[in-house]
């Protein structure tokens, strides 16, 4: 996968994976912030290890 690809592609995986609101409504909870950011970097260690 290029550089320009990869980019497009967790771009729409940012998009399809919502947050979860919590007590104050338009705040995004912080372990799901956590969860995402820590998927996203899995992500593209293991799209650079194997492409």
């Amino acid at each position: 996968m290029k550089k320009h690809e990869t980019i497009l592609f967790l771009r729409s995986l940012m998009a399809l994976i919502p947050f979860k609101s919590t007590e104050k409504q338009g705040k995004a909870n912080s372990k799901s912030i956590l969860s995402l950011a820590i998927l996203m970097f899995s992500l593209v260690a293991w799209m650079c290890l194997f492409r």
